[in-house]
């Protein structure tokens, strides 16, 4: 089961696209520009075992979009 809901984690990324510090990346595994928080972005709801970490960045060279992220998430 997921940390947080796919609707609660769309708010949560939606309420961060007004943030003027966010910063737009986009996603390496689908091409999406999403907002991203260092320090205290919406990723830091979700839990991901150390070796899904690994394996993740291992895979890509930066973060991935809430869709992609998500899956991923225990």
């Amino acid at each position: 089961m997921s940390s947080i809901s796919s609707a609660d984690l769309a708010r949560v990324v939606s309420a961060l696209e007004q943030e003027p510090t966010a910063q737009q990346k986009t996603c390496p595994a689908c091409g999406t520009a999403f907002p991203c928080l260092p320090g205290g972005c919406w990723c830091a709801a979700l839990r991901l075992s150390p070796a899904t970490l690994r394996e993740l960045r291992a895979k890509y060279d930066n973060c991935l979009c809430p869709d992609c992220l998500l899956p991923f998430s225990q």
